[in-house]
């Protein structure tokens, strides 16, 4: 069975910040200490919080589905305010969440499961994502996906 479109992001976003603190309780030396790492982590937070609101906000307004998992459900495709700088706002704003958490963590190893998002976001949301919206709103997606890109 494949993972593509399985997993709701949110779950995928609290199972990595789980494996974010067994890093930090299992390999206490990786840890460092810095008086900045508080207010990165509150910058990082409000950052995700608030490109997660107007994302979910923008998808809403147009009565459309937010979770990937519905895809034969999108009414249309969002291009325009944070649209129009990311196609994918919302892994972005879990991604700062995620990032904001290793900051207040203060855990080098914390952070080297960003990238481990960023790759598996791609893979199994992102692409099938793209593929559907693709055979769904065919020219339309394809002009967007050429003149937006996909993360920032």
């Amino acid at each position: 069975m494949s993972l593509s479109l399985r997993i709701p992001p949110l779950v995928q976003v609290f199972v990595l910040g789980l494996a974010m603190y067994g890093l930090k309780i299992s390999f206490p030396q990786c840890s460092y200490e810095s008086e900045g790492s508080m207010w990165v982590a509150i910058a990082f937070a409000i950052l995700g919080a608030g490109v997660l609101a107007i994302s979910l906000y923008q998808c809403w307004a147009i009565r459309t589905t937010v979770d990937p998992r519905l895809l034969n459900q999108p009414v249309g495709l969002v291009t325009s305010g944070i649209y129009a700088f990311t196609r994918n706002p919302m892994y972005v704003g879990f991604f700062c969440v995620l990032a904001a958490w290793a900051s207040f963590l203060s855990h080098f190893l914390a952070f080297g499961l960003l990238p481990v998002f960023v790759l598996y976001m791609n893979r199994f949301q992102i692409r099938p994502e793209e593929a559907y919206l693709e055979t769904h709103f065919t020219d339309e997606y394809r002009s967007y996906k050429s003149n937006v890109r996909r993360w920032i």
